[in-house]
């Protein structure tokens, strides 16, 4: 059965489970308005090992209990993205942190009124980047950084108060949350004058960097996304139901939506929404299952 190794936007179109099956590395395409089963194995929780050059490798020790063991996070090509703050480089190996000579910028992301997080991304992938994490708005704070620069504009920041990472679990609360774009531009260029002031306090050297508040083209709306496959949603009369699948449970009916790491399906008698962030470390079976949810608790119904 395949091993879950992680949800991924191919681009800001095309969605992916990377999966692992008996020592093979493939991706599985998840499309939109077609069908859609999964049944979580009754398996424990297993790492998933690492990238080692975009190469897939095994866990060596196939440890359980963890999606990722400690000896897989330091080996995985991505380690320095998740751990560096632009101030610990030291603490990576040279050729772990080469792709920080790409071009990046740094963005404020909203996703609740109060909620705007700042993140570091590549350039080049911005947009997907907007899109896999599930941002309403995104106001693009500086660019033509290094990625040791963004890390350290990213970790000043987060000392007025930016939170630099939000779980799935907080996500689930605001999926749908109700923002006009004319309140969401509001919201980040207040945000993001605060925070030129701050950096500018504390960091005068970035200075060139920073972009003009008024610039249209630093304001992204992600809402178009989704907001089409919501209004749909949203007019259904059908229960609405979040789930954490456990070992044994499955899920089946039509792919309505994907909004970040969330799937949102739809069966005869229920809509459904479950993070595929969930999954990671588990094996799974995409063969065909009963329609709507088979769990072990109870479910209780979430209105729009």
């Amino acid at each position: 059965m395949p091993l879950v190794f992680d949800f991924r936007w191919k681009n800001d179109e095309t969605t992916v489970f990377q999966v692992e099956d008996q020592g093979k590395f493939s991706e599985i395409l998840i499309q939109k308005d077609q069908p859609f089963f999964l049944t979580l194995e009754n398996n424990p929780l297993r790492c998933i090992g690492n990238l080692q050059s975009e190469k897939y490798v095994p866990c060596l020790n196939a440890t359980i209990g963890t999606k990722k063991c400690e000896i897989c996070k330091r080996m995985d090509d991505y380690f320095p993205c998740q751990f560096c703050n632009g101030f610990n480089c030291q603490q990576f190996r040279e050729e772990k942190i080469e792709n920080c000579d790409a071009l990046h910028m740094v963005y404020l992301a909203l996703f609740t009124k109060e909620i705007v997080k700042v993140g570091v991304s590549r350039s080049s992938r911005g947009n997907v980047r907007q899109v896999e994490q599930g941002s309403h708005f995104t106001r693009i704070f500086a660019e033509g950084l290094s990625g040791v620069s963004a890390r350290r504009i990213e970790k000043t920041l987060t000392q007025m108060g930016f939170p630099d990472k939000i779980l799935s679990s907080q996500k689930k609360e605001f999926l749908f949350p109700e923002i006009t774009k004319e309140e969401g531009e509001k919201i980040l260029e207040k945000k993001a004058k605060d925070a030129t002031e701050f950096l500018l306090s504390h960091a005068p050297e970035y200075k060139k960097y920073i972009l003009n508040t008024d610039s249209n083209a630093s304001f992204w709306d992600l809402r178009e996304k989704y907001a089409t496959h919501f209004s749909l949603l949203q007019q259904n009369q059908k229960p609405f139901h979040f789930l954490s699948l456990l070992p044994g449970e499955s899920i089946g009916g039509v792919l309505k939506m994907v909004k970040g790491a969330f799937l949102i399906v739809e069966s005869p008698e229920e809509i459904m929404a479950f993070s595929s962030k969930d999954l990671v470390g588990y094996t799974v079976s995409f063969e065909e299952c009963a329609m709507g949810s088979k769990t072990h608790i109870p479910l209780q119904s979430s209105l729009f």
